[in-house]
């Protein structure tokens, strides 16, 4: 059985612990008289809330033990399953995944094993504490509806799997690939514009990105998504402190509004260097946007047509500052005003965008200490 690893608090990015093991994964398909059906877990991680994903049964592999041993073991321990190893045909596939989490970074070389049987009832007595914890409930998806869903499937490549397990022959080799709700591979090459002024009327005037969220500030959230920027600037008054490398610059009079902050920010990241070709723009209030910003900065690199990419939440709002936006088109968009009390949506919204659909709380942005008190645990 595991041991527990995680601690669930989560951390900036680049401070994450790291977690090398070895690990199997079963793929189960239940027969019954609905068709085939594969067993499948929803986990969660609790310092990424609203997010997801549907995953195989299975774990770390035990000093000791083989691959095989430990498969037949996870298989009794998470699904109440007990079979002879013959039952078990592989190993179909080899990876070595990447899983970011909140609070750590887990790197395992897995195995994935077939086996098919007739559909049983799960018991779930034999879950760890932190499998309590995360795991939301288990289903028998039908094998045809996993090929087409949009629910985040771990691995992708599941149908698929099954049948190379079928078919026999060489063991699929799927080389290094990422699950994160927290990504690791931090994107590089574009510049950083976060917007942290306003007068944050809803919070009774408080200094918005010097709230703290779980123990750290607003605006240290937003920057921890920005690690990988060639340069970062704030838009923000002098009394926010920033962390040291960090530009700051703020419309002139204050509180012009977004545009206005954009019109500075983009003046400050080209002071005395040659900006990026894309400009990250995030409000501070965003503080789970992270997960997204590998998304949005992919979605622009594939199609050179698009101006940006831009994040919409649940409604299919879309949310113009938390984008990604190649940086002549932003210039373009705000032309030679100063933008002062200009709306984002007026002056933004005839570029060409891809729109991102937003993943659990990644475009909640936080207005009012309601919202923040939602999100504290």
């Amino acid at each position: 059985m595991s041991e527990r690893y995680r601690t669930f608090v989560p951390v900036p990015p680049a401070e994450r612990d790291e977690l090398r093991r070895r690990a199997v994964r079963v793929l189960v398909v239940g027969r019954s008289a609905a068709g085939e059906e594969v067993l499948l877990f929803e986990d969660t991680d609790p310092g990424v809330p609203g997010v997801s994903w549907w995953m195989t049964p299975g774990g770390g592999i035990d000093p000791g033990e083989s691959e095989l041993e430990a498969a037949v073991r996870e298989l009794a321990e998470e699904t109440g399953l007990v079979v002879t190893a013959d039952r078990l045909v592989g190993p179909v596939a080899r990876r070595e995944v990447v899983h970011g989490y909140s609070d750590q970074v887990v790197i395992q070389t897995e195995s994935f094993w077939l086996l098919e049987l007739d559909r049983f009832q799960v018991d779930i007595a034999g879950h760890t504490e932190e499998e309590q914890l995360t795991i939301q409930q288990h289903r028998w998806w039908p094998l045809a509806e996993l090929a087409t869903t949009t629910a985040w499937i771990w691995p992708a490549e599941l149908v698929p799997l099954v049948e190379a397990g079928r078919a026999g022959g060489a063991v699929v080799e799927l080389g290094r690939q990422e699950e994160s709700t927290v990504p690791v591979e931090v994107p590089t090459g574009y510049d950083a514009l976060v917007l942290a002024g306003g007068r944050a009327r809803r919070l009774d005037g408080a200094s918005k990105p010097e709230v703290e969220l779980r123990g750290r500030r607003l605006v240290d959230h937003v920057l921890g998504a920005v690690t990988g920027a060639d340069a970062a600037v704030v838009v923000a008054p002098e009394t926010l402190v920033l962390p040291e490398g960090v530009r700051r610059t703020l419309e002139s009079p204050p509180s012009g509004g977004p545009v206005a902050g954009l019109v500075a920010g983009l003046a400050a990241l080209a002071d005395g260097r040659t900006p990026g070709q894309v400009t990250v723009v995030l409000g501070c209030d965003a503080p789970f946007v992270a997960g997204a910003l590998p998304r949005l900065l992919a979605a622009l690199a594939a199609d050179p047509q698009l101006d940006g990419a831009v994040l919409a939440d649940t409604d299919g709002r879309r949310q113009w500052l938390s984008a990604a936006y190649r940086t002549e088109a932003l210039r373009r968009a705000l032309g030679s005003s100063d933008g002062r009390d200009a709306a984002a949506r007026a002056v933004l919204g005839g570029l060409r965008l891809h729109v991102e659909p937003a993943r659990g709380l990644e475009a909640v942005d936080l207005d009012t200490w309601d919202d923040i008190r939602a999100v504290q645990s």
